[in-house]
């Protein structure tokens, strides 16, 4: 084994350490992503659980239906006269 290192040289010998190198990167950052997404999760099911003991979705008939209704029309301002409205 000894042999076969001396014969290479160092620039390959470089090429082989980063790439070890990049690989245990790799799988940090494996980990790191796996930490960010279990919280991610955990975030999520947080707010679900919490909008449900809040009444988030207790009525999902209503809203569809109401607007089908009309409301009732209520009375619009009757247009001021034009020379009230500018300054003199």
């Amino acid at each position: 084994m000894d042999n076969v290192l001396s014969q290479v040289d160092s620039k390959s010998l470089r090429v082989v350490l980063s790439l070890e190198t990049l690989n245990r990167l790799n799988m940090e950052i494996i980990f790191v992503l796996i930490a960010i997404s279990i919280c991610l999760a955990a975030f999520f099911l947080f707010s679900f659980i919490w909008a449900t003991k809040n009444g988030q979705f207790e009525d999902t008939y209503g809203p569809s239906v109401r607007m089908l209704f009309d409301d009732e029309t209520k009375p619009t301002n009757q247009v001021t006269n034009k020379k009230s409205q500018t300054c003199s």
